[in-house]
């Protein structure tokens, strides 16, 4: 649940899922990755009842890919809070992480 500018939302936080080449583990969420991805988000609750985010992050062989949607429009809120996180990639090959969240309005009850 987050308050933002007066009414209050029901979030819901999907599961990080991953992939990398062989040899390669997953990425790893870094610490405070939640927290300052939910404050770029509160950006968006002002208006609507229901908001979709979509977190990707990915590493080949070096090069890294950023990127934050908020209703399939790209968020820089987001995509900065993203970037500016403390990531740790390999060196060489592929890992990439995705991460869902979901924002409902919470009119009198919850959404759920």
């Amino acid at each position: 649940m987050r308050e933002v500018g007066g009414q209050t939302w029901d979030v819901y936080l999907g599961p990080y899922t991953g992939r990398a080449s062989v040899g390669n583990a997953r990425l790893d969420a870094p610490h405070a990755l939640v927290d300052r991805v939910l404050e770029a988000l509160d950006g968006h609750l002002g208006t609507g009842s229901t908001h979709a985010m979509r977190v990707f992050v990915a590493v080949v062989n070096g090069a890294v890919t950023v990127e934050g949607l908020v209703d399939d429009e790209v968020s820089p809120a987001v995509e900065a809070a993203v970037a500016a996180a403390d990531w740790t990639f390999p060196a060489s090959g592929f890992a990439s992480l995705r991460w869902f969240v979901m924002a409902r309005r919470r009119d009198e009850a919850p959404a759920h």
